[in-house]
């Protein structure tokens, strides 16, 4: 067996294969760490790699793909049966096709009700990842692990995925095993995913790290319509009392949601949400429980600025959800019509396919992009609920009204029409479960006194009368009780009055000194800082550019908060010229 042209746990992609030099020593991917490897191997030692690499060619992950696709298939020749005539030729094809698919699928079906071969399997996947976490000398607490040895970035990296792949084969073909195994099993695999997944140091593949917390999502939980017999079985507690989760778990998503963001792949951007839909599945699950919660307030008082640039990334994601998903919406609706318009069938057939096109490909487009906006709006309810103080500062509190604003305007705005398919919840398009969402998180920062001029400063999206017609909307929903309605109510008429003194105090201004202005935002500064390139803008500006994107906007030289100049001298005659005018801002 040859691994010397695999990828190593310590490389995002194999470069370049380990020579081997003389005297049986080997270097692996520092050329600086080497280790002796002896001439020959225990019998036992020889079938647990050849097992290992035996187990990458057949890939369980690919297994669970193909019965997948199987499956997806086999739907399709079910419905297209009803297109064709019973006797004709057609119909017996497509019969025909079907008989095909449906043995290949009942093949897998067999091999995989064999519990004693997916016990074996599991068997040998945590023996696995015991040995790498002996490998990488983890301490009895698992983490921090120590700095990667030589013998450990020597391991191909299917040692990995072999684990990876065995829990992702149980988990979707067969979860009743996955919830009855023993107690200690599920720790150790939690163990082995907790060390690995939290290390970018031991596993630079950031796609294997994300696979590791997908594993994690798997262990979550469920109920019978999602294949789990016994509720859960012995996964019903697990997270609960899973020492290093615990404590771990909720840092380590949230660092991951930042690091998927980039990976050098030219997929990277569609990929990233794959991965951050089971960060999500996860965060939601665990910060249920207070220990978890705990934790996360633990994690912003020491890491406020990495929080801020987890929620702004979740901020980009949700405005492009937005603008996929509701796009396609509109679409849908064309196509709908198109499809009813008499004499459809007499179109040519290349506008036909169009149509249809739009009906498959758009509404699976636009299926997932509402599915992943509601994901992010529940986790924003979650978030300003029990830690709502990164949402108030000044990086991304004018981000968050906005967005909340621009998601309101579209659903229940004068164009929300465009968006009203047929069948929506085929789509996961559930407009009054999107308008509770977005109007807890509107009424939970409501109380925060930052908000309220955030949200009339959206001179895009704030509308008034979007606003009355959502109270009027969620009162006919009887979404909330009337305490909460009279509250949200209440809410939009002082934005509404704070509008009105916002514009009366811009015509007692007067013209601005160009000075004074924010050149980006054309805004008057609060709080002046020069940029390394001269440039002075309004901190809170800055702030939330180099949330995306730590270069200078002008010079787009590296620029970090601590290189920011104050200016004390133009904050105080900012000041002085307001209340000459006898405002106060």
């Amino acid at each position: 067996m040859d691994v010397r042209n695999q990828a190593r746990i310590q490389q995002a992609q194999q470069t370049a294969a380990a020579a081997r030099a003389a005297g049986g020593v080997v270097e692996v991917v520092d050329p600086n760490d080497k280790i002796v490897i002896s001439e020959s191997f225990g019998t036992i030692s020889e079938l647990f790699f050849l097992t290992l690499r035996a187990q990458q060619v057949l890939s369980p992950s690919k297994v669970a793909r193909e019965m997948h696709k199987i499956s997806e298939k086999l739907h399709e020749s079910y419905r297209s049966l009803e297109t064709f005539e019973q006797g004709s030729q057609e119909r017996e094809e497509a019969e025909m096709q079907v008989a095909a698919l449906l043995e290949r699928r009942l093949g897998y079906d067999v091999v995989l009700s064999d519990t004693v071969m997916l016990e074996d399997m599991l068997a040998l996947a945590r023996l696995t990842a015991r040995w790498l976490l002996h490998v990488a000398e983890a301490p009895s607490s698992i983490l921090p692990l120590p700095t990667p040895n030589a013998l450990f970035k020597s391991i191909p990296e299917f040692c990995v995925e072999g684990v990876v792949d065995t829990l992702t084969l149980v988990a979707e073909t067969a979860p009743q095993v996955l919830e009855t195994l023993p107690v200690p099993m599920l720790h150790d695999f939690l163990n082995f995913v907790m060390a690995f997944s939290s290390s970018g140091e031991h596993v630079k593949n950031p796609y294997l790290r994300g696979k590791l917390l997908k594993v994690a999502s798997f262990m979550i939980p469920r109920d019978r319509s999602q294949g789990f017999e016994f509720g859960g079985g012995n996964l019903a507690s697990l997270f609960q009392e899973h020492a290093i989760t615990l404590q771990h778990l909720v840092p380590t998503l949230i660092q991951f949601y930042i690091d998927v963001e980039v990976t050098g792949a030219n997929s990277q951007f569609y990929e990233k949400f794959t991965y951050r839909h089971h960060m999500s599945t996860l965060l939601l699950y665990v910060c249920q429980y207070p220990a978890y919660r705990a934790s996360l307030e633990q994690f912003i008082e020491t890491s406020k600025d990495t929080f801020i640039r987890f929620v702004n990334m979740m901020l980009n994601d949700s405005h492009f959800c937005i603008d996929e998903s509701l796009m396609k919406l509109a679409a849908i609706k064309k196509a709908q019509q198109d499809l009813a318009a008499p004499g459809y069938a007499a179109r040519p057939e290349e506008e036909r396919a169009e149509v249809e096109s739009t009906l498959n490909e758009g509404g699976g487009q636009a299926r997932w992009g509402m599915q992943q906006l509601r994901e992010i709006l529940e986790m924003m309810q979650m978030f300003t609920a029990h830690v709502p103080a990164p949402f108030r500062g000044p990086e991304l509190v004018e981000r968050v009204a906005q967005m909340l604003n621009y998601l309101l305007d579209k659903i229940a705005g004068p164009k929300c029409i465009e968006l009203k398919v047929l069948n929506p919840e085929k789509f996961s398009f559930k407009p009054k479960e999107l308008l509770s969402l977005t109007s807890d998180i509107f009424l939970t920062l409501s109380t925060y006194p930052e908000f309220a001029p955030a949200v009339i400063n959206d001179g895009r999206s704030f509308k008034p009368e979007v606003l009355q017609k959502v109270v009027k909307l969620q009162r006919a929903h009887a979404s909330h009780d009337d305490a909460w309605l009279d509250k949200l109510e209440r809410f939009t008429k002082t934005l509404e009055g704070l509008k009105a003194d916002e514009m009366e105090i811009e015509d007692a201004l007067g013209e601005v000194p160009d000075e004074f202005e924010d050149p980006l935002m054309g805004t008057i500064m609060k709080d002046p800082v020069r940029l390394p390139s001269g440039n002075i803008l309004d901190r809170a500006t800055i702030a939330r550019i180099l949330l995306s994107d730590e270069t200078d906007p002008y010079s787009r030289d590296r620029l970090t908060t601590d290189m920011l100049e104050e200016m004390p001298e133009l904050k105080a005659r900012i000041a002085e010229w307001l209340l000459s005018r006898s405002i106060t801002k």
